[in-house]
């Protein structure tokens, strides 16, 4: 992103926040120097415990039915 100084910063405060929810960041100038670069959170991890509960909880896949529907759905030779 081009650097944005403090008055634009301090103006344009919302958009600055959305640039960063998408995941870009701001670099903010005082005097035409750049003094801090604003980047997003990173997400926490998902905790063990919670990953393998929802591991437990997905569905049944039969892998040799799943076989038949992808040939029938895409030709086997390619």
């Amino acid at each position: 992103m081009a650097p944005s100084n403090v008055f634009e910063l301090c103006n344009h405060c919302s958009s600055a926040i959305n640039q960063m929810h998408a995941g870009g960041h701001v670099i903010v100038t005082q005097s035409g120097r750049p003094v801090a670069d604003l980047r997003p959170l990173r997400r926490r991890s998902t905790d063990p415990a919670t990953l393998l509960n929802r591991w437990r909880h997905l569905p049944y896949v039969d892998l040799d039915e799943m076989r038949r529907d992808l040939n029938e759905a895409i030709n086997p030779t390619l």
